[in-house]
């Protein structure tokens, strides 16, 4: 620390200077000046932190320049010596916020004793504003914080160099994040939300974030809680809502969700599920009680859209024998791997509250079985179907999803069949069959290249490798061949044509059709009939 000696008499200002030992008092260094004038260019140019000075100088007194000094926001803790000891003026040093006041002549060991509770009280005051703005710092950076916690709670495994010790210290954090008020009797309700289904564009998370925290705050505004939102991922929040349990009932906090719940799925454009945890009352209850959401949310593996009750657990498994898995190998090597997507599209839809995690990997483990018995059978190594590594990976990991285990069944088929050179020729006249039967029906070419066993970006390629046209032409021309067939053949009106060709909108067609033609509709029909 810096002190500042100022005194109108030069022998004060040595003696002070010199007889103190300032170094045991924490002082590294001391400027001295003999006048207010002097004392203020040396405060101007270097940081001071104790100034000592005499009260009665000529020309300014030093209680005139420390109130300079307040006024100029320096922070400066200041002692006070004066051979004067009236009432005013040690109202007025103590009204300027003066750490001691010192009557001379004073002796070393006073002016030590001041000095060093000026130092005591200045180191205490910078510790606590030290903390502030590390306080102020973790606020700004607890979203952070918190993200990371709760991911690696959620995990279960600590980072390489974490102890025990570490983590109890994590989930104290964690706690106290949220316990910006104190209840004597509070406990911890831990929630997690899982976006299933986005049905626009995907939305920021700290929005999403936003959305979440705003929403269940509303909800419940006025009582006795606080509520934090951490986010693992696009897909994947953590609430946390500390409540006092004398005056706010677990029971409240679910019917919150469960408006919360119900809310998100009629107003906004995204679907979601949300896993309720146990409410817990110690920091160390953390961990579980997250894992615990974590093993409800991964057996929700078909995706369901619903508020599932904490440890909840499906009455009843889907038996995989069912789906007739000992067919499986055969259809893969016949080129009928599509029954086997349709197959596994049906029961999935129909069975969604008897999957679960371990169903799903008993599935996967049957389908890469016959996988590999049909790809030996044929001379074809499987794990050449995958370009890359991480496609390889993900297939392997596939159980954990309805949705994607599906979309890596119909890519393995596909890449199979290009193998073993399925039959092209047979394989498009069931197509054209199958648009031929839909064409009442709003038809897309993802539903089309299901049927197929194909994905989009294949089935696409294929498709018109097979007409000479794009889907969307084919599709378009079928439809336009029944509608003149519909209008020379039968009496049907116009409009209801349009629908049986699956276009809705009459006057699209009629545009549609004239650009076909060159004529509309009754004039086409006319002229047909006609004849």
């Amino acid at each position: 620390m810096v002190v500042l000696i100022v005194d109108d008499q030069k022998m004060v200002v040595e003696s002070i200077r010199s007889m103190v030992g300032w170094p045991q008092l924490g002082i590294d260094r001391v400027f001295t000046a003999c006048s207010a004038r002097q004392a203020r260019e040396i405060l101007l140019q270097n940081a001071v932190d104790i100034l000592l000075s005499d009260i009665e100088m000529p020309e300014e007194s030093g209680l005139e320049l420390y109130a300079w000094v307040r006024q100029q926001d320096m922070d400066v803790d200041c002692i006070f010596l004066t051979s004067h000891a009236e009432f005013e003026y040690a109202q007025t040093a103590i009204s300027l916020g003066s750490v001691d006041y010192i009557l001379q002549p004073a002796k070393m060991e006073d002016v030590e004793k001041a000095v060093s509770k000026a130092v005591t009280q200045r180191s205490r005051r910078m510790q606590l504003l030290n903390l502030e703005e590390s306080r102020n710092m973790l606020q700004g950076q607890r979203r952070v914080l918190l993200d990371q916690i709760l991911d690696a709670a959620l995990r279960g495994d600590a980072p390489s160099g974490r102890n025990d010790r570490t983590e109890r210290a994590d989930d104290q954090l964690v706690i106290s994040m949220i316990m910006q008020e104190h209840y004597d009797e509070g406990a911890c309700y831990p929630a997690g939300i899982e976006v299933t289904r986005w049905l626009k564009s995907l939305w920021d998370p700290e929005l999403l974030r936003m959305v979440i925290v705003n929403v269940i705050g509303e909800l419940l505004e006025n009582e006795p809680c606080e509520v934090l939102t951490g986010c693992l991922s696009q897909e994947e929040y953590i609430v946390l809502i500390h409540y006092d349990t004398t005056r706010l009932e677990r029971a409240k906090i679910e019917e919150v969700l469960r408006i919360f719940y119900e809310f998100i799925q009629a107003k906004q454009d995204f679907r979601i599920a949300v896993y309720e945890g146990e409410s817990f009352y110690k920091d160390e209850e953390l961990r579980p009680a997250l894992q615990a959401i974590r093993r409800v949310q991964e057996n929700n593996v078909a995706g369901i859209e619903q508020l599932f009750s904490a440890g909840y657990e499906a009455e009843r498994k889907l038996d995989p024998t069912q789906l007739h898995p000992e067919r499986w190998s055969s259809q893969i090597q016949e080129g009928q791997g599509e029954f086997i997507c349709s197959g596994l599209e049906e029961a999935f839809a129909g069975h969604a509250q008897e999957l679960d995690l371990e169903v799903m990997k008993q599935i996967h483990s049957l389908y890469l079985r016959a996988l590999i018995s049909a790809s030996n059978r044929n001379d074809l190594n499987y794990d050449g179907f995958f370009d890359r590594p991480e496609d390889y990976r993900a297939f392997m990991n596939s159980y954990t999803e309805c949705r994607k285990f599906l979309t890596w069944v119909r890519y393995t088929v596909e890449r199979y069949n290009n193998g073993i050179g399925a039959d092209s020729s047979s394989r498009i006249e069931l197509v054209k069959a199958y648009i031929a039967d839909h064409l009442s029906k709003t038809l897309s070419r993802a539903e089309v290249a299901r049927y197929a066993g194909y994905n989009e970006e294949y089935f696409s390629r294929w498709f018109n490798k097979e007409t000479g046209q794009t889907f969307k032409e084919y599709v378009l021309q079928a439809r336009m061949d029944y509608a003149r067939q519909l209008l020379i053949h039968t009496s049907f009106p116009v409009s209801t044509i349009a629908s049986k060709i699956g276009i809705d909108n009459f006057s699209y067609f009629s545009k549609m059709f004239r650009r076909e033609e060159g004529v509309t509709p009754q004039e086409y029909r006319k002229q047909h009939t006609a004849d």
